[in-house]
């Protein structure tokens, strides 16, 4: 039993390891905007937006965000 979950998690962290993880947009915010807003630059829709990049508030964001 022991075994088939070691070979397991071992092909797990293989595929996590294969993938591209980098972000296709990326972007250095100095002066807060709203979320919304960025997500309307990059392109991206507001909730998969805050969800990518752990936003505290929706309407102060700054600092580098990845669309």
């Amino acid at each position: 039993m022991f075994q088939p979950l070691v070979t397991a998690r071992a092909a797990v962290i293989e595929a996590l390891l294969a993938q591209d993880l980098r972000p296709t947009v990326s972007r250095d915010i100095v002066h807060p905007l709203p979320a919304v807003l960025i997500a309307h630059g990059l392109g991206v829709k507001e909730e998969d937006f805050l969800a990518r990049n752990a936003v505290r508030h929706p309407l102060f964001v700054n600092g580098e965000v990845h669309g």
